[in-house]
């Protein structure tokens, strides 16, 4: 099957409604919650990974049917699945289009989920909560593969003690990115989209005059955190434009 079929297969195939009638209007809430950038933004991830699996909507079935003969995953496929699943849960057929945070989010939250449902790895504590109170995810770590735990260890995520113990452990939205990545055999990891959409809202939010009035408070809580380092960097850049203009007008005329 070539690209040309995975085509063929996404727009073929449709995705089963939930069950769970409030389910699609809890995945739009989860989604405005990453958008608007605030400190829920990792429990908008979270909450977002977890209703995808639990609405059955996405199957392994239908992951599969998306690889079709590829060999390995790769991040065209997770573009596939949740362009379907605008298109056939939030009602939104014009992906490209779609709100680019939103869009950011859904395919970093899908990538986690289809992670889990191929290891069937969804966990929940003794309370029967899927979620922990920080916005992370209980995953039963007994359907890791070995390769899985000798990445994590490798990678300092668990350590051996963490991993000698089956059962269901909490890991953070960062420690389940770098989880997919394994499952799914990515290269490298999701941090530089994640800057991504960070800067983009900063820039969106700075660069509106009617909504931006210079106040550090109105930038959203993923952005405040990589601003120092952003400000440096810009700083930078600014003083060798300055250099390069103070060039140009000495040279001026000569």
């Amino acid at each position: 099957m070539t690209n040309k079929d995975d085509v063929k297969y996404e727009d073929s195939t449709k995705l089963v409604q939930p069950n769970n009638k409030d389910a699609i209007k809890d995945f739009k809430a989860n989604l405005e919650k990453i958008a608007n950038g605030t400190l829920t933004v990792a429990k908008g991830t979270s909450s977002l990974i977890v209703g995808i699996i639990k609405s059955r909507s996405i199957t392994a079935d239908i992951i599969k049917g998306i690889k079709g003969i590829d060999v390995k995953y790769a991040p065209k496929h997770i573009n596939s699945i949740a362009k379907m699943f605008c298109r056939d849960l939030l009602g939104n057929g014009d992906f490209k289009n779609f709100d680019k945070v939103k869009k950011q989010g859904l395919k970093k939250a899908m990538k986690i989920a289809v992670a889990m449902i191929l290891r069937g790895s969804l966990g929940k504590n003794d309370k029967n909560e899927n979620l922990t109170s920080s916005g992370g995810v209980w995953v039963d770590s007994s359907k890791f593969s070995t390769a899985d735990k000798t990445e994590l260890l490798r990678m300092k995520i668990f350590s051996n003690d963490d991993l000698s113990i089956k059962g269901v452990k909490p890991m953070t939205i960062k420690a389940l990115g770098s989880l997919s990545d394994i499952v799914l055999e990515f290269k490298g990891s999701s941090q530089g989209s994640d800057v991504k959409v960070a800067f983009d809202k900063a820039f969106d939010l700075i660069s509106n005059e009617k909504k931006y009035d210079n106040m550090f408070e109105d930038l959203p809580n993923d952005c405040r955190l990589l601003w120092e380092e952003w400000a440096r960097k810009l700083s930078s850049i600014d003083r060798q434009l300055n250099t390069i203009k103070e060039i140009a007008q000495t040279y001026k005329g000569k």
